[in-house]
């Protein structure tokens, strides 16, 4: 008896919101093609899905692809949720170009929709957007006060983005507004306040508010206290961004060799480029030529054996 194959809407409606979550592109591509033979792709439901998975999975010409299909297909633009990946996945001025064809074919953002436009805004970085679009929001009754702290931060606006978290009720002060005021304090020379706020959220902090925390001491130099906030997340929590953070700070204080050590203590498939980067930063910067050999050695001795395993899988 041959293997079944569904081929009803719900179903794959519900694999392609797992594929998207994953950003599983292999299997994206193998259900796209069972959707395409089974007559379903071009249902606007599933095309939206699709659309949304390409999307998450930073395949940008795919999706607009499928968006060219959706305007000539019906003059109409997806629905909401398909759009705002691709609103956070798109380049700035292409992903702030869709928000204004948005809203001149009436299409209602959410705070989803404001939250990427404004992440474009800042990556441009435009203050005069960023302040249009926090115009729009009050506007909207969509006010989202972590993206706002975050972008009027990134455009060079640190007095507004102390505004917005000032007028924030205490209670609604959340782990992420939190966090973006902190990244706020340490991107401009307000390292101190920014580590006194990560000791005010108490032991319950996210990975994002250590980072963070991390980041603002490495731009001040400040070894002590990123050793303290480093050993307040247990081995198990840390992340790249942690080490990554930490190896920055050792670095900049000279402590090379302590910086190698450790990357010992994180597995070969958790390192990413970043790290590396931060660690040979510190090594030019000292003139450690003789650790920069090491890591080009380990580095060397890490591509062969991840070509050995993807050859042997």
């Amino acid at each position: 008896m041959g293997r079944i194959i569904p081929n009803d809407l719900p179903f794959y409606a519900a694999l392609l919101d797992s594929i998207s979550a994953a950003r599983d592109l292999p299997l994206l591509r193998r259900t796209h093609g069972r959707l395409v033979h089974l007559s379903l792709s071009p249902r606007p439901f599933l095309r939206s899905k699709l659309l949304a998975a390409y999307a998450r999975c930073s395949r940008l010409h795919e999706s607009r692809l499928l968006l060219s299909l959706f305007l000539s297909s019906s003059l109409r633009l997806p629905p909401l949720f398909s759009l705002n990946a691709l609103l956070s996945s798109l380049p700035p001025l292409p992903s702030l170009l869709l928000l204004r064809r948005m809203l001149y074919l009436g299409v209602k953002p959410n705070s989803l929709s404001f939250s990427a436009a404004l992440r474009s805004a800042a990556a441009i970085p435009s203050l005069r957007l960023v302040r249009l679009l926090h115009a729009l929001s009050i506007v909207s009754s969509l006010h989202h006060p972590p993206s706002l702290i975050a972008a009027y931060s990134k455009s060079g606006d640190f007095p507004s983005a102390r505004k917005v978290f000032d007028e924030m009720p205490e209670r609604a002060r959340s782990f992420e507004a939190r966090t973006a005021m902190i990244s706020a304090l340490g991107a401009h020379g307000m390292a101190e306040e920014a580590v006194g706020m990560f000791d005010e959220m108490g032991p319950e902090v996210d990975d994002k508010a250590v980072t963070a925390a991390l980041a603002a001491c490495a731009h001040a130099g400040m070894l002590v206290e990123a050793r303290r906030v480093f050993r307040s997340v247990s081995g198990r929590r840390r992340t790249v961004e942690h080490y990554t953070c930490m190896v920055d700070v050792l670095g900049r204080a000279g402590r090379v060799e302590e910086a190698e050590a450790l990357l010992t203590e994180m597995e070969a498939e958790e390192m990413d480029e970043g790290i590396w980067a931060a660690l040979l930063a510190a090594c030019r910067l000292h003139g450690r030529i003789d650790v920069a050999e090491r890591i080009a050695d380990r580095l060397y001795g890490l591509k062969a054996e991840l070509n050995n395993c993807t050859s042997a899988s």
